[in-house]
């Protein structure tokens, strides 16, 4: 069957997913498809750069054929704003070199092409503008454009206040999902800018079927004043405050429906020490949330007092500390005992002993299913051999059936950068330390090849096991041996290239890395990712790992928090309806006596 025998509906389904060359090359093909594929040729669009804006909108605006109506996505990015392009040779608009402005992206001289081009865009369903306010204020023709866009869904904008909100709330669009990064003093500081909860909370309510918000920067220093009534923002299910402070954490308890919150703190831009700022810590109990990501266990303070059950925690800061007195591993505690998640994320650097408090968190996370476990180490000396070693019997008394350990790379050994001058600098010590980093590579790599079979044997409730590895140092592996000051250089006999090259195996046909920002475990090198589903022993025998693929580990992974959830949901009827069939019974018993009385009378 030929492409072009499909009915015409299928192929404008399939030319709809088409952008950029692709479409192109489709629109080539014959002249039945040219006009079902060109116009999605210019549907998605990125611009990153002054000369870039000026061709995108003489393509677009001065052509004959109205392209501009055919774009659907459109992005301009910070770069846009540069002094500097290469195409205009080291030379701005108006002919000066670039300034101080190339590192704030602070050339806003072509914001009127911005507005002429959004003027005729009228059909964007997704758009991302940096440097918003600045530009709306060169160009008031932006903010017009913006409420004109009756197909807009998605919307991200950066470097705003509050008064970029007052157009917002001049847009009649159906708006789904809302991204807004406000301004920072380092990066652009806007004169005499607020960022406050009531302006943005009745911006938010206008919006009824918006789903997703994500703020970044947004720092309010004091929560809601006496006279202002806070609107409900039952649309919306996903909330992210990044580099934020706790009072915006008001927000919450606004959101009914609420079933994930992101939350990050700017230590800088809040006072903790005005008490009358802390009104946050008390309020209304939040609903119960499906995921909660915390970016470091300071922020356990901000959140735990309303807090109800999380499903998913995850917390990408590193916890230091493995005894299970230490006060901020007291207050992981708190918050496990108040969530009692499902899946628990959690950081952890190893320094001289094992991690004491993981045998600590079966009572408190009673629901607990999936772990995933970062573990680290300060520096890669000698002085944390065997750290590996020890993670087995640190997990034998987790009752979980579903494990993931993610293992960073080993750090690079601190050599001092500067020196007295006139004083000859000895680099015996450095070599030693080279040294010592190339043999923790060699037994890392040793460690991680017997690593699996180790803890399934040490966990009996344990069913899937996923290891993700960023592999070896390869600053680590370049040093030169040295001679002399190496404790244990004589054992680094064997080629640590050959043993890690071995123990870092990744599944067939995903041998090369993927590159991807992973903001929870905070890298975008994962070498190796390794599922096994672990089946117990003939007549108790030793327990084998059986390989599986990512997806089937995910999948399985996935089926069991549902599977906790479900369970949990059913013990709720049963409880309610156990309290509601005891109630019945008082009450019967109730007329029961009293009909005795009445006939002894």
């Amino acid at each position: 069957m030929h492409l072009l025998d499909l009915p015409d509906d299928v192929l404008i389904l399939i030319c709809s997913h088409l952008h950029g060359r692709d479409a192109l090359n489709v629109a080539l093909t014959s002249k039945q498809l040219v006009d079902l594929a060109l116009p999605r040729v210019a549907a998605v669009i990125t611009c990153w750069k002054p000369s870039m804006l000026r061709k995108l909108h003489a393509y677009m605006v001065n052509g004959p054929a109205q392209r501009a109506r055919h774009i659907q996505v459109l992005s301009i990015d910070t770069h846009t704003f540069g002094g500097y392009d290469p195409e205009e040779a080291n030379t701005s608009d108006d002919g000066e070199q670039p300034g101080d402005d190339l590192y704030y992206a602070a050339n806003f001289s072509q914001a009127n092409i911005i507005g002429g081009l959004l003027m005729h865009a009228q059909n964007i369903q997704e758009l991302c503008l940096e440097r918003f306010q600045p530009c709306l204020r060169r160009d008031p023709r932006i903010g017009v454009a913006l409420a004109s866009m009756p197909r807009l869904t998605k919307l991200r904008l950066s470097t705003l206040g509050d008064y970029t909100l007052e157009v917002l709330r001049s847009c009649s669009f159906d708006l789904r999902h809302l991204t807004l990064s406000y301004f920072i003093e380092e990066d652009y500081p806007l004169e005499g800018e607020t960022r406050t909860l009531p302006a943005l909370l009745s911006t938010l309510a206008l919006y009824r079927n918006l789903h997703i918000v994500k703020l970044w920067n947004f720092t309010p220093h004091t929560c809601f004043s006496e006279d202002f009534i806070p609107p409900q923002l039952p649309s919306i299910t996903y909330l992210r405050l990044s580099e934020s402070t706790p009072p915006a954490l008001n927000m919450v308890e606004l959101c009914p429906n609420l079933n994930t919150l992101i939350y990050s703190e700017d230590p800088q831009a809040f006072d903790f020490a005005d008490e009358l700022n802390l009104r946050h810590l008390s309020g209304k109990p939040w609903p119960d949330l499906r995921r909660l990501m915390l970016g470091e266990h300071d922020e356990i303070p901000s959140v735990r007092r309303r807090l109800a059950r999380v499903e998913q925690l995850h917390i990408g800061g590193v916890l230091s500390n493995s005894e299970a007195d230490a006060p901020d591993v007291a207050r992981f505690f708190a918050l496990l005992r108040q969530t009692s998640p499902v899946e628990l994320y959690l950081s952890v650097r190893v320094r001289h002993s094992p991690i004491l408090f993981l045998s600590h968190i079966p009572p408190l996370a009673p629901r607990l299913r999936v772990l995933e476990l970062k573990v680290s180490i300060p520096s890669p000396s000698l002085d944390y051999d065997g750290w590996l070693d020890n993670i087995p019997q640190a997990l034998s008394d987790l009752p979980i059936p579903c494990l993931r350990l993610f293992f960073p790379q080993l750090g690079y050994p601190a050599v001092p950068r500067f020196f007295p001058a006139g004083l000859e600098y000895d680099d015996a010590e450095d070599k030693a330390r080279g040294a010592e980093a190339r043999e923790m590579e060699r037994r890392r790599a040793a460690a991680m090849h017997a690593l699996p079979q180790r803890i399934a044997d040490a966990m009996p409730s344990l069913r899937y096991l996923a290891l993700l590895d960023e592999g070896p140092n390869q600053n680590n592996l370049a040093l030169q041996k040295g001679e002399e000051g190496a404790r244990g250089s004589a054992q680094a006999e064997v080629p640590v290239e050959t043993e890690v090259a071995g123990a870092v195996r990744s599944e067939p046909g995903e041998d090369a890395p993927v590159y991807e920002w992973d903001e929870l475990r905070q890298t975008d090198w994962i070498r190796s990712h390794r599922w096994w589903r672990i089946v117990d022993g003939a007549e108790g025998g030793s327990r084998k790992l059986e390989a599986i693929s990512i997806q089937e580990g995910k999948r399985l992974e996935q089926q069991i928090i549902e599977g906790a959830g479900q369970q949990d949901a059913t013990t709720e009827e049963l409880s309610g309806a156990e309290i509601s069939f005891n109630r019945r019974s008082v009450l019967v018993l109730t007329s029961f006596s009293g009909s005795l009385h009445a006939l002894s009378m």
